[in-house]
């Protein structure tokens, strides 16, 4: 007899459901899936591939999201929550209640926590506050703020499980919480997950791929730009930027100052559906992570590169700081400074003389558990 599980995408991270989906499916799941398809149907059309394969609840409202969930009464094995209420504003409040009170009487809940920091209290409340005026956020702010977060915290008590996208990210969420909720916490993501996306670069250039919407207070762009300027023309001829994200928004003068300097950039002015996401990823050599320290990257705060790196044959350049545990050091060029690591790969004949810049860095499997993988805790259910 087949199994029913039921996916619940609160928000608009619609690009992950065809690998979710494909889980399920290997384990022989029957799927439904809970969207906002009124408001979102054609952003779910250009990114979500399979979206017309299952039967879809369409519940219409982000602001009364949880509630129009409440009132489905049909009943599934599992409800996988892709997304919860992490939206932290105050015309949200009342949709974070509605999420609180849905794990609460709702059965075999499954909770995808994308960014630890929103289910996660203040050890030191003082600080915590004193922190944020000098940071000129309003008492108002920060009341919604903490509310926002103890709901969410206390609805990790009632999920059957909590799964992060790596397994650095569950590690440091058990730290933070004393461990309170190891016995239901798993990680997404494993060596074997999705199937691999290849290489066909035809270019003579180097293409290096910039995942993620434009996004200026996650990724530094000027680090980027100061590394590319710093290159001789000839090195910055042979490189090709490749962003892989809806760059809509996007300040125009950083698009302009690389194309000046005779740098190739690929950029969509639109969300990037997931036929074209594919044809952009195979025409790169490398993933290129350049987030900001300060949102946490891989550590607190999840990222879609930990999935674009599972499903393809590509190496990801990013910070040693942002994988102080080494899980991705199998598929990891690391650098401090990214003038440097350009200059190399730019200097190089062939990608396979790139081999001799790849430091490695052993897993700290004193902490890091491929038991815990959400793959393996599903054959036992």
């Amino acid at each position: 007899m087949s199994k029913s599980v039921l996916i619940v995408e609160g928000s608009n991270h619609y690009h992950i459901l065809d690998d979710l989906c494909q889980i399920y499916k290997k384990k022989n799941f029957d799927i439904t899936l809970a969207l906002n398809v009124s408001e979102d149907k054609p952003m779910i059309n250009d990114l979500f591939r399979d979206f017309t394969k299952y039967p879809v609840i369409d519940l219409k409202n982000k602001n009364f999201f949880f509630l129009n969930l409440f009132f489905q009464n049909k009943k599934y094995d599992l409800i996988h929550i892709s997304t919860g209420a992490e939206n932290t504003y105050l015309k949200f409040i009342f949709n974070i209640i509605c999420f609180y009170f849905y794990c609460l009487f709702k059965k075999e809940i499954v909770l995808q926590i994308r960014n630890t920091r929103y289910f996660l209290l203040s050890k030191n409340w003082k600080k915590f506050i004193k922190t944020q005026l000098n940071r000129n956020v309003s008492p108002v702010s920060i009341l919604i703020t903490s509310f926002s977060n103890l709901l969410r915290y206390l609805s990790l008590k009632f999920a059957d499980k909590c799964i992060f996208e790596s397994n650095t990210q569950l590690v440091y969420f058990n730290k933070f919480t004393n461990n309170k909720f190891k016995n239901k916490c798993f990680f997404l993501y494993s060596k074997n997950s999705a199937k691999l996306i290849k290489t066909e670069n035809k270019s003579n250039k180097y293409s290096i791929g910039i995942p993620g919407s434009y996004d200026n207070q996650r990724r530094n762009y000027r680090l980027l730009l100061d590394a590319c300027l710093k290159l001789n023309e000839k090195q910055r001829k042979k490189l090709r930027l490749i962003f892989i994200g809806n760059f809509s928004n996007v300040d125009q003068n950083f698009i302009d100052l690389l194309i000046e300097k005779n740098i190739e950039v690929l950029y969509y002015k639109k969300f990037v559906n997931t036929f074209l996401y594919e044809d952009l990823v195979k025409q790169c050599d490398f993933f290129l992570s350049i987030h900001k320290h300060d949102k946490k990257p891989f550590i607190f705060a999840g990222s879609g590169i930990i999935g674009d790196i599972t499903s393809t044959d590509k190496k990801i350049i990013l910070k040693k700081i942002h994988d102080p545990l080494g899980e991705f050091s199998k598929r990891a060029i690391y650098y401090h400074n990214l003038s440097e690591l350009l200059e190399k790969i730019s200097n190089q004949e062939n990608i396979e003389h790139l081999k001799f810049i790849i430091k490695k860095f052993n897993l700290n499997k004193k902490y890091l558990d491929e038991n815990l993988n959400y793959l393996k805790a599903l054959n036992n259910f």
